[in-house]
């Protein structure tokens, strides 16, 4: 009873339907509003159409517009608009039109289906328009026995248009391009031509013979033909609706979706589940698909090597006993974070790029409209041909593009190799240039960007390179190999293709050395704290920490930080890079495995500026802790670092490195900023009231290195610490939570005794605002991690390798 009041009310909006686009409604204005916008979309999706095909005599509307088959009404050359919705309750609320009714309407109450089967051949124009193709009324025109339907349907000069959810912004959400994908292979594989329309919604034009167009002024003398086709839509517009640039960027978006993958509505339910948590699978759907074993089986296997850690550390008589309440807790995130990274990986490297030849190729901004002729140059008769290129404006020189790798063999900033393309002017000016190669992090290139920019203009050939350029403090190794690769590519290839008689340049080796200071800085630290530790007394550790600080934090502003974290784990590149480099990404967790964490004790510079701010503030003012809050206060950091993994290896989000204190406290340049952000104004003031604050539960970087402090194979050899004294409240159970501070075995009225530092009483006032203020410090940190969504990433951005496929 209920579906036939339905399709009564149905047929008597359709009867109003006329040949005048003029809408009225009933209701007020949000309603006018609604059919204001239905029938602009409508004319849109009208003009498109019938630009295409003018003299379409017979219509198939598949959906529940009635405001698009009163549009396409109004043109006298068709003859009947068939109007099929895939069922009569998918039609709501369909707008009244104050016209009379319209002879050529035919509704088809019954299967769509049904109506294909009967009609062969008999259309000019079908359009499938539902606003949400998954929906369960429309999820059959999904199907490709349907689009077999629909294309014997057609006329054989006819079109189908396909509606898809379609966005106006730069990439579409991972769900979306997930079917939109799917279809516009499936279609380009069916049909023999296939037109991308972008826009909202977004529309698939297909034909059995090739005759659309995209051209303007070809599609407003085809839409001229029409006797009412500025009622429908102006001639005008025609170009607003065929946007080829966007159209170019959705199908180079569509190529990322493996066309072997089905469409499945549990699929697209995924993805959508995904997107709205800032994650994109597309990337992973065919690892997936085709190593899904493989996943599950490292799930497992980590799984089953977490548990025997926990039953071997957990067992009677255990040397180790952390509280129980977080030890199911801790071990179930160490599983999940470790299994997750794992399968990153495995996904990464299946994706990786297959490389056939070296990247020799020019930007495109930079030869739009110029004549570019690609040439080689060998350098002697046993050499390889080197390729580099010229561009010419009518046969004027204007420039040449060459890599600077072909000319100055490896050169290694901080990170790891740098190279360069670069773009100049027969004179030798720079115009531009992008990076091939580089593994330098988001922080240091930011830092840089305006150096980086203000290289251009500056000539590279001649007996001066790049005068007056020096390198930037605190990115030094990379700034000195930009330079040098821009000065030393320059001279060679000034010497070899125009003849020019190179300047002395700098011995690579001698530059080298220069570059490696740092390496020999960090050997002297090292040695220090060695023999601080040896000699026991609180003089010489707080020369070791003044060090750290002045050498390591305001001098060179290198420490071990999230950036290193992330490469070991990735294990993205990590034998490339300076001696120097590798010294502090390899060298530190390989020391703490062999001695124990004196990294985080001695040469961290943001450890050790805390800790010589605790001797200037007096104990009386630090608040006494109770040994509850101490103990259950330290596992925030491995929180921190787990919040850290996800934001990094499940949503991709490489920028959330930049907010690590480690190094941007020592970056001047952010200090105007940096001291009035939430996040520094709760830890600033934790590290005044409370020894190593930011170490003790927040740092994810000592976090990562305790979890290696359980080895600490050759411990033995060291000064055996005193437990019973520690101020942090440790023991020799917990062990892999000590920094190594050497605190406990100094007798100093400076240092405050364990029972001057925490109390066992039940936890008071100030241990319980000092929870609450490290909770909203760690959410404050952590929280950035992981709701950001990804950036688009520009292939020529440092911090990747951009290389031809």
């Amino acid at each position: 009873m209920i579906r036939h009041v339905r399709l009564t009310l149905m047929l008597y909006g359709l009867i109003c339907l006329g040949p005048w686009p003029v809408v009225q409604t009933v209701h007020a204005q949000p309603e006018t509003t609604a059919a204001s916008t239905a029938l602009s979309e409508a004319r849109r999706i009208a003009g498109m159409v019938l630009s295409q095909n003018a003299l379409a005599e017979h219509i198939l509307v598949i959906g529940s517009d009635s405001a698009l088959v009163h549009t396409l009404l109004i043109s006298k050359t068709v003859q009947s608009v068939t109007w099929a919705p895939p069922a009569p309750e998918s039609i709501d609320n369909p707008p009244r039109v104050s016209s009379p009714a319209d002879a050529r309407l035919i509704l088809h109450t019954g299967t769509v289906r049904s109506l294909l089967d009967t009609h062969a051949k008999a259309y000019d124009i079908i359009l499938i328009n539902f606003p949400d193709p998954t929906h369960r009324a429309c999820r059959d025109t999904l199907s490709q026995d349907f689009q077999t339907l629909i294309q014997q349907a057609l006329t054989p000069t006819g079109l189908a248009a396909f509606r898809v959810p379609g966005s106006t912004a730069r990439a579409l959400p991972p769900h979306h391009l997930f079917l939109d994908a799917t279809l516009f292979q499936q279609l380009q594989t069916r049909f023999l031509q296939t037109l991308l329309v972008p826009g909202e919604p977004l529309f698939f034009l297909c034909s059995n013979t090739a005759y659309m167009t995209t051209y303007a002024p070809r599609l407003e003398a085809r839409f001229s033909l029409l006797d009412e086709y500025e009622a429908i839509l102006p001639r005008g517009q025609l170009s607003d609706i065929y946007d080829l640039e966007r159209a170019s960027q959705l199908r180079a978006q569509f190529e990322t979706v493996d066309p072997s993958i089905p469409f499945k509505l549990g699929l697209y339910r995924l993805l959508q589940a995904a997107d709205k948590l800032h994650m994109n699978l597309i990337p992973a759907l065919k690892p997936i698909r085709e190593t899904g074993l493989w996943y599950l089986s490292i799930f497992t296997l980590i799984g089953v090597i977490t548990r025997v850690l926990y039953v071997t550390r957990n067992r009677p008589g255990s040397s180790i006993n952390p509280p129980s309440l977080l030890t199911p807790l801790g071990y179930g995130l160490f599983w999940f974070g470790l299994s997750l990274i794992l399968v990153v990986q495995v996904t990464d490297y299946l994706n990786r790029p297959r490389l056939d030849s070296p990247l020799m190729r020019s930007v495109p901004e930079w030869t739009d409209g110029l004549q570019v002729t690609s040439k080689d140059l060998a350098a002697s008769e046993t050499a390889a041909p080197v390729p580099y290129q010229e561009v010419r404006d009518n046969k004027r020189l204007t420039g040449y593009i060459f890599q600077t790798r072909d000319f100055t063999g490896t050169v290694y900033g901080y990170g790891g190799p740098i190279g360069l393309i670069l773009f100049v002017t027969p004179d030798g000016t720079l115009m531009d240039f992008r990076f091939t190669q580089s593994y330098e992090t988001p922080r240091y290139i930011r830092r840089i960007q305006g150096w980086l920019d203000a290289l251009k203009t500056r000539s590279i050939f001649g007996p001066a390179p790049l005068k007056d350029v020096y390198a930037v403090s605190g990115a030094t190794l990379t700034t000195r190999a930009v330079m040098h690769l821009m000065r030393e590519s320059g001279q060679q290839f000034a010497a070899q293709v125009l003849a020019q008689t190179p300047r002395p340049s700098m011995n690579h080796r001698l530059m080298m050395l220069l570059m490696q200071k740092g390496l020999l800085l960090l050997i002297i630290g090292l040695c220090l704290a060695v023999m601080a530790i040896l000699h026991g007394k609180l003089w010489s550790r707080l020369v070791v920490l003044l060090y750290s600080t002045l050498v390591f934090g305001f001098w060179l502003n290198k420490q071990y930080a999230t950036d290193h974290i992330l490469r070991v784990l990735a294990w993205d590149n990590i034998l490339s890079g300076t001696p120097e480099f590798l010294a502090l990404l390899l060298g530190a967790p390989v020391l703490i495995l062999l001695f124990g964490n004196l990294y985080c004790g001695y040469l961290c510079p943001f450890g050790a500026i805390q800790e010589l701010i605790s001797f200037i503030i007096p104990k009386r003012v630090r608040p006494r802790l109770s040994h509850t809050t101490v103990q259950g206060a330290r596992f925030l950091k491995y929180a921190v670092l787990f919040a850290l993994i996800l934001g990094v290896f499940l949503f991709k989000d490489k920028d959330s490195v930049l907010i690590d204190p480690l190094t941007t406290v020592f970056n001047r340049h952010l200090w105007p900023d940096l001291f009035l952000t939430p996040l520094w104004l709760f830890v600033g003031l934790g590290v005044v009231f409370v020894t190593r604050f930011w170490c003790r539960v927040l740092c994810p970087t000592g976090a990562f290195l305790s979890l290696l402090n359980r080895c600490a194979w050759l411990q033995r050899l060291l000064p055996a610490k005193k437990f019973g004294r520690c101020e942090f409240g440790l023991t020799g159970r917990d062990h892999m939570d000590c920094i190594y501070c050497d605190r406990c075995r100094y007798e100093n009225n400076l240092i405050p005794e364990r029972n001057q530092a925490i109390t066992k009483d039940p936890p008071n006032l100030i241990s319980r605002l000092f929870l609450c203020w490290i909770l909203i410090a760690a959410s404050l940190l952590i929280w950035p991690l992981v709701h950001k969504s990804t950036p688009v990433t520009d292939p020529n951005t440092p911090g990747t390798v951009v290389q031809d496929k």
